[in-house]
């Protein structure tokens, strides 16, 4: 979808901020709690949580998906991580989507347990 596709969807909903670069700054705001500190192992429940802050931000007329992270996998350095698609689109039949993204957990406990901690990172 192009830059003024998305624009006019969120215009047509009478989103409040017209501009994805603000809708990004208020998610980034709105998931701040889950990304700037270590998260303790709790079965990635977390997910759960983002996805419904960045629904209370896109509202009623948007949804917000967030699909994936079944297989864990191990970079280039040995370390673990799990990556999620998000997905912020029209909600309709024939949806048009508005914003993508990456949601990546990455292991940062022991050797031993790797997933006791893990910090997160979203990219749109």
């Amino acid at each position: 979808m192009r830059l003024d596709e998305a624009k006019q969807i969120l215009k047509e909903h009478g989103y409040k901020v017209q501009s994805l670069t603000k809708l990004k700054r208020e998610i980034y705001n709105a998931i701040a709690p889950y990304t700037k500190n270590m998260i303790r192992w709790d079965n990635f429940s977390v997910v759960i949580n983002i996805q419904e802050a960045i629904r209370d931000v896109v509202g009623p007329d948007l949804m917000c998906d967030i699909d994936g992270g079944n297989d864990t996998r191990t970079n280039k350095d040995g370390l673990e991580y799990r990556e999620f698609n998000i997905s912020i689109y029209e909600n309709k039949d024939d949806y048009e989507m508005v914003l993508e993204g990456k949601l990546v957990c990455n292991s940062a406990g022991t050797m031993d347990e790797p997933w006791k901690l893990y910090d997160i990172t979203v990219l749109f």
